[in-house]
């Protein structure tokens, strides 16, 4: 076997198999006198990949060590490679001059074909851009393991963390059955190529498989176990959504800006209210800002309280209407993107305060600052204060009192507190959990580059021996 190709282009294909393959893995090399496909199986999935712009003279099949392959390749300055099978090694020339030779192993690594009753329907063009974007609204939810990755379906892909949700419809997709993806960095070094089909099937211990294909790529994964959620129970019915307003990209920009520079802690509160020509917000630090908007509703205005990163993501997403009921205290659907996003207020609801007197001609804008008046937070918008109904209240925040001159129940104040304190110590432990799984994961990462550092010293040591 004898294969002329690129060094970027193999280079390339090595780093996406890096993404599954650990120091002690083999990578196999095959050529049927036509083509070159490397394949590897690594700890939770199996790849195969074409060698783009490669030259094949001879047919073969060998299997060499993953770390040895790509460390001989990363340390040479060549243009051009050659790979040559001779006897029990395979040797690495670049441009012309020999780089090394590494022993081939015994055991290939062949990956199992898509089984015949396999169930299997055309994927979409861009469907791994909507499947990276839904799993950004997927969590780490070790009470729901299924909620960890992305949910395909006749219905689309839909991801959820419990707090959040995407749902992207694509008829195209046809399936009887459903299948949940795990979260892989290998989607997002595959991105780039075109994904043809999607086949899913369950093996003898009912254990649930998927297989992408795609333009020179084949991937084998396990599905995650657990029944999805039915997501779709929860979207409310259109005719109960009573309030709808319309962002155009200026309005959209800027908000995204505002509520950037507001969401340092990740989970600072937002109060928006909505009025019949512009939308407002006001976040914990006393800051404020006004835009246009095109508003339906008869309820107006109206105001809720919710979390700044769930609008910040809506907007990131692409969507500019949003939608919600003014009486209930439901979902709020974004959309006019790809799909719908949505995502729940909190429980505490504004109440309009008394207007505010200001002073201001008839043509004064709406002035946006803090209330130190810092020069660089100020911001005007077209809406002229004379048409607001009501000055934005200044309402406490979420899971503080608000005095009254009639004494309060103790009891009630107790519960509530309690219910705040349950509360709280529930995100803890949410973010402790995944603090923990981020640990594990870099300790892991760790072992690996131990494991890399020690063969490579073994691999310098021979090649001195060598010399």
């Amino acid at each position: 076997m004898k294969i002329h190709i690129p060094k970027n282009n193999l280079s390339n294909t090595l780093d996406t198999f890096g993404k599954m393959l650990s120091a002690k893995d083999m990578i196999a090399i095959r050529s049927d006198g036509r083509n070159a496909v490397l394949a590897g199986q690594g700890h939770e999935a199996a790849l195969s990949m074409m060698l783009e712009a490669a030259t094949v003279t001879d047919s073969g099949a060998c299997s060499v060590s993953f770390c040895t392959f790509k460390f001989a390749l990363d340390a040479t300055k060549a243009k051009e490679i050659v790979l040559e099978t001779l006897g029990s090694s395979m040797t690495m020339l670049g441009d012309g001059r020999r780089i090394t030779s590494l022993p081939i192993h015994p055991d290939i690594p062949h990956p199992a074909p898509i089984p015949k009753e396999a169930e299997s329907t055309p994927l979409p063009t861009g469907f791994a851009s909507f499947l990276m974007q839904a799993f950004q609204s997927a969590g780490a939810v070790p009470k729901w393991i299924s909620l960890n990755g992305v949910h395909v379906s006749a219905r689309g892909i839909a991801a959820s963390d419990g707090t959040q949700l995407v749902s992207i419809p694509l008829p195209s997709i046809r399936l009887q059955g459903d299948v949940t993806m795990p979260p892989s960095p290998l989607y997002e070094a595959l991105r780039k190529r075109r994904w043809s089909s999607l086949s899913i099937w369950d093996d003898k211990s009912e254990k649930r498989h998927f297989a992408i294909q795609g333009d020179g790529f084949l991937l084998m994964m396990d599905a995650m176990d657990g029944l999805y959620p039915q997501y779709w129970s929860i979207l409310p019915d259109k005719s109960a959504l009573d309030v709808k307003t319309v962002l155009n990209a200026d309005s959209r920009a800027a908000t995204i800006e505002f509520l950037s520079k507001a969401l340092k802690p990740d989970g600072l509160t937002t109060e928006m209210w909505i009025f019949p020509d512009r939308v407002e917000l006001s976040d914990q630090n006393d800051r404020m800002t006004s835009f246009p908007a095109v508003t339906e509703g008869r309820n107006l205005p109206c105001g809720i309280f919710c979390n700044a990163k769930f609008i910040l993501q809506a907007l990131k997403l692409g969507h500019t209407t949003i939608q919600l009921n003014s009486k209930e205290l439901g979902v709020i659907i974004a959309s006019g993107g790809s799909g719908l996003y949505a995502w729940m207020p909190f429980k505490d609801k504004p109440e309009p305060h008394a207007p505010a007197i200001r002073k201001s001609s008839e043509n004064a804008s709406v002035t946006t600052t803090t209330k130190k008046e810092n020069p660089k937070m100020t911001q005007t918008s077209s809406s002229p204060v004379n048409d607001r109904p009501t000055a934005l209240p200044e309402q406490p925040r979420v899971n503080e009192t608000t005095p009254s001159a009639t004494p309060s129940d103790p009891l009630s104040d107790l519960s509530a507190t309690i219910a705040s304190m349950k509360e709280n110590l529930d995100n803890l432990q949410a973010r402790l959990i995944e603090a923990g799984r981020k640990l594990r994961k870099a300790a892991i990462q760790q072992k690996q580059k131990e494991r890399t550092y020690q063969d490579t010293q073994k691999l310098i040591e021979k090649i001195r021996l060598a010399v």
